[in-house]
């Protein structure tokens, strides 16, 4: 869930994507200009509206980016790693990246906080994020109860649900109060409840 690595081979419309995502996620879609990175990259103004004639446009650009390179792994995941657990370490490794930055959060929990003042095709691009990930979860979890990786006492759908909603949050809510901890004892939990209570000195350490 962070920018991509800079190189030096980017293309203008690239390190203006990357800069407006890291702007989204560390101060929010309301909260920087053209004028901030036309600054930050050192071109003019006009060169920001040349690729990106709106601000909406540069908003849902960046949201389609992320989203489109987050579903290619994710879809990948299920025909490379035959084992849930790992399947879920792997849809771990943004948030722990992000965590580890400090100041990041993911780009659309970031933008459904402003949700309301967002423009309708970017709030349509965030449902859509949320929507695909609550369906990967449900996947995920379905496939970890078939072959006995995950024990749960809940509907799979609520499973899901909870995982969802328990990662985004936990990563806001460690950025606010500056404690990594915080995150990391979330997810800690978590693989508690999904491998059944029987189990859960697997995960205390």
């Amino acid at each position: 869930m962070s920018v991509p690595t800079e190189n030096h081979s980017e293309s203008t419309s690239d390190k203006i994507l990357n800069l407006a995502q890291e702007f989204i996620q560390t101060r929010g879609y309301h909260a920087f200009s053209y004028k901030d990175i036309a600054a930050e990259l050192g071109i003019k103004t006009a060169s920001v509206h040349y690729h990106f004639a709106k601000k909406e446009t540069l908003g849902c650009a960046v949201v389609q980016r992320y989203t489109q390179s987050l579903d290619e792994a994710l879809e990948r995941v299920l025909v490379t790693i035959p084992s849930a657990w790992k399947r879920f370490d792997f849809y771990l490794v943004p948030f722990l990246d992000a965590r580890a930055e400090g100041s990041r959060v993911c780009l659309c929990a970031a933008l459904g906080g402003e949700l309301l003042a967002l423009p309708n095709s970017i709030r349509d691009e965030v449902k859509r994020f949320f929507v695909h990930h609550e369906r990967w979860l449900y996947e995920l979890v379905s496939y970890g109860v078939s072959t006995g990786d995950f024990h749960v006492t809940q509907p799979v759908e609520d499973i899901a649900r909870q995982l969802l909603s328990a990662l985004q949050g936990a990563l806001i809510i460690a950025r606010a109060k500056n404690d990594p901890e915080f995150f990391y004892g979330v997810v800690r939990s978590i693989k508690v409840e999904l491998a059944g209570w029987g189990a859960a000195s697997a995960f205390t350490d």
